[in-house]
């Protein structure tokens, strides 16, 4: 299968279903043996599963066009960076 025709859901999907057996595997591996690491560990990989799922969310979140509040807050985060620039320079001239 060429890297064209990936579709990036379906892997983030699959990671998801992976990372969150592994954690039920540490999890129960954590409760039964009482080890604080397989915990720590049980815990990581569910911090992978949120980041599955903050992938998803972003994906979905980018198929949006932009709204006007965004458009807005990219022109004023740039006349920052200018006005800034300008600091910059007037700090260097002196």
């Amino acid at each position: 299968m060429s890297s064209a025709h990936a579709n990036p859901i379906k892997a983030i999907l699959l990671a998801l279903g992976a990372n969150f057996a592994i954690f039920v595997a540490k999890l129960v591996a954590a409760i039964v043996t009482g080890s604080g690491a397989m915990m720590a560990e049980a815990v990581h990989s569910l911090a992978d599963c949120g980041n599955q799922a903050l992938l998803l969310l972003g994906i979905r979140q980018a198929k949006r066009p932009p709204s006007d509040d965004v458009m807005v807050a990219v022109k004023a985060r740039m006349q920052a960076v200018a006005g800034d620039q300008q600091l910059i320079q007037a700090i260097r001239q002196r």
